[in-house]
């Protein structure tokens, strides 16, 4: 089923609650998505109120300035709603995405099929950036921007994403937006985990455009951000208070400190953490909380490497060349797509050390390992406390090409 949450107003004499799945503000008036009327919730009703009245919502009346539309094109239901560009708002289906614009008069909107075939997975498989939507859809990840496509993205980390999500909990997906990293993560719960908790995620750095699924020692319920204001107090200011509305300037007005918007985490034990410093022990007396990064690239194949002439050729795969920073990583290859890994030993003169030291600056590294096979993938992991690693979405593989 669909969660509804109410919206509560007072007449003058008595509380009106209205329920829907979503309400936004949107140019001027109150947006109800699959609104609850007479007890039964309209799965593809898109409801609006009067302009500056919010009791105002009996769009069958000639007298009201509100109004409704049926999102009937499509079968899939209403699953959320957000503002897109500078004055549009992208509704989306399980199935499909409705573009909902003004048409001239504040009480009455355009409303278009935009995108059919491709809706959104879940509440929260979504985030919303300046100029994009990013969302996990039924059948892959995407980037909206509006209009009447969508661009596909993340397909190196679909299928095993797919194939471990617990559709049962999917409502329990959030998403959250890194700016300071340029990264966008889902949280996500895992079908092996079995918990139906948010024990994974799906990182898109949308700076450098990559895509990577991590594992979480703990679990993620909620997200949100954080940033440090201060207060101007009325002492502090010179002039007059018709200098200070002329400036624009407010009583009691806020403004945000130096240093960059903080990345909030919930977990099932109430407790609200700081992503990516996540301290355990001044907490509930544990250690410190290490969530695993994990890169996997696809399979290669002669035909990859070489070229669709030379396909189905064993290869002499002898190293791997990487743009990398960041504090250390551990590769593996695999030539059984996938199925057992075997580590590449930066490290020969350490047995208990099979990491690469990295710098904070981009730089190349050669990874030296021999082996013969049709096929290999690659996959880069750092399970360190207080350590990663970013690599640049371009490999080098040395190779010596076989018979047949």
């Amino acid at each position: 089923g669909v969660s509804v949450f109410p919206l509560r107003t007072h007449d003058g004499s008595n509380y009106v609650y209205r329920k829907a799945l979503q309400t936004i503000f949107f140019n001027s008036v109150l947006i109800q998505l699959a609104p609850t009327e007479s007890g039964t919730t309209q799965y593809h009703q898109v409801l609006w109120s009067g302009v500056g009245d919010i009791l105002d919502w009996d769009a069958t009346s000639s007298a009201s300035n509100s109004g409704l539309y049926n999102l009937f094109d499509t079968q899939g239901i209403i699953v959320k709603g957000e503002i897109i560009g500078d004055n549009a708002l992208a509704i989306y289906k399980e199935d499909s995405i409705f573009l909902l614009t003004p048409s001239g008069n504040n009480n009455i909107f355009n409303i278009q099929l935009a995108v059919n075939g491709t809706g959104l997975l879940a509440f929260g498989a979504i985030a919303v950036l300046e100029d994009r939507h990013i969302f996990i859809a039924p059948d892959g990840f995407f980037i909206y921007s509006g209009g009447s496509t969508v661009e596909p993205a993340g397909r190196n980390v679909w299928k095993e994403f797919i194939e471990d999500f617990d559709f049962t909990s999917k409502a329990r997906v959030r998403s959250i937006i890194d700016r300071e990293n340029t990264r966008v993560k889902f949280y996500f719960p895992s079908a092996t985990e079995g918990s139906g908790n948010n024990t994974r995620a799906v990182v898109y750095d949308y700076g450098e455009n990559w895509w990577t699924l991590e594992e979480l020692s703990g679990n993620v319920t909620a997200t949100g951000n954080h940033q440090t204001t201060t207060s101007r107090p009325w002492s502090g200011e010179s002039g007059t208070w018709a200098d200070a509305v002329a400036d624009n300037e407010t009583w009691g007005e806020t403004r945000a400190t130096s240093g960059a918007i903080v990345t909030l985490l919930g977990d099932t034990g109430g407790y609200t953490t700081q992503e990516s410093e996540v301290i355990y022990d001044e907490m509930v007396g544990g250690t410190a909380n290490i969530i695993t990064q994990t890169h996997e690239t696809k399979d290669f194949t002669s035909a990859d490497i070489i070229g669709q002439d030379y396909r189905d050729r064993y290869m002499l795969f002898q190293g791997l060349i990487i743009d990398a920073k960041g504090s250390q990583v551990e590769a593996y290859y695999s030539t059984d797509e996938g199925l057992t890994w075997t580590v590449i030993d930066n490290q020969p003169n350490d047995i208990n050390n099979t990491f690469q030291s990295l710098t904070g600056a981009y730089e190349r590294y050669k990874l030296d390992f021999r082996v013969t096979s049709r096929v290999i993938r690659f996959k880069f992991e750092n399970n360190i406390l207080n350590s990663f690693y970013n690599i640049r979405n371009r490999l080098g593989i040395r190779f010596i090409p076989r018979n047949r």
